[in-house]
């Protein structure tokens, strides 16, 4: 194929005929990248988890609350093990950002 003398620019790159560079997120949401929004709002549900995790893990496990439908043994232990692990990624996200 014969070379038209016109090098294809990869998406984002500076064209010789434009000085316009084009962005995959062009459109904001009140100045905001969307994913930057997204990413936030991820990290923040990430660090409000264990609030609602750890009751529900405590009142789960009680017979005089749950009644019949108490969690098993296993459960508990699965629940437990997660709210530890979310917690400490939690713990290990502050330390790394500081």
């Amino acid at each position: 194929m014969p070379n038209s003398g016109k090098e294809i620019q990869p998406m984002g790159s500076k064209d010789s005929h434009s000085n316009h560079q084009h962005h995959p997120y062009k459109h904001r949401y009140l100045g905001y990248d969307p994913l930057l929004l997204l990413v936030v709002s991820q990290v923040i549900l990430s660090f409000l988890i264990p609030f609602p995790m750890i009751p529900l893990i405590i009142y789960t496990r009680s017979k005089k609350v749950m009644g019949e439908f108490v969690n098993r043994h296993i459960t508990n232990i699965l629940a437990f093990i997660s709210a530890v692990i979310i917690i400490g990624l939690n713990v290990y996200l502050i330390v790394i950002s500081i």
